[in-house]
């Protein structure tokens, strides 16, 4: 079937090994539970537009199970009113438009990157960026130096938490093969 994509930063890929397998390489026909909580997954994935660009650029064959919260049959329609789109095809494709868009950046999307991004930072970053946020007002409107420093609780709190996750279940080093 297929393969769950090796993508930095994709929600697939923070999950324990063999569990993206039981959710996205399926057949979506036929295990609509797994379907369903392959989509959810996708749904809040960060990098969804990276993988669906992915998956439109793969051979009709090689489309399966669910990629970028989409079923085969989706990613296949889609690629199709695609190519039309871009003149590649003469006819408009026998099937009607699907109505799926590419994902975008959503609100909680950009708040995924943002973590992935800070989660590099050191505690003396974070707090350095409390306070730049705090000199250009961006407090004012809720609550201003107290909820900044609320913050700094909550960055030296989730640090806290973060090393003592990181002791007690190491990741799992990947390897190419």
């Amino acid at each position: 079937m297929s393969e769950v994509p090796n993508l930095e930063g994709a929600a697939c890929a923070e999950l324990a090994p063999g569990i993206a397998e039981k959710y996205f390489d399926i057949n979506p026909q036929r295990q609509k539970f797994e379907a369903q909580t392959a989509r959810a997954i996708c749904g809040g994935c960060a990098i969804r537009a990276v993988c669906l660009e992915q998956a439109l650029n793969k051979p009709r064959t090689q489309i399966t199970g669910i990629t970028a919260g989409l079923a085969p049959s989706q990613i296949r329609a889609l690629k199709l009113w695609h190519q039309y789109d871009l003149g590649e095809l003469a006819e408009e494709p026998p099937y009607r438009r699907p109505d799926v868009e590419y994902p975008s950046m959503s609100e909680a999307d950009t708040t995924v990157v943002e973590y992935h991004r800070t989660a590099t930072l050191t505690f003396e970053e974070r707090v350095r960026g409390v306070f730049l946020d705090l000199r250009e007002g961006k407090y004012n409107a809720i609550g201003g130096i107290s909820t900044a420093i609320a913050d700094i609780a909550l960055i030296r709190t989730d640090m806290d938490a973060d090393a003592v996750a990181a002791a007690k279940y190491p990741r799992p080093v990947s390897r190419a093969y």
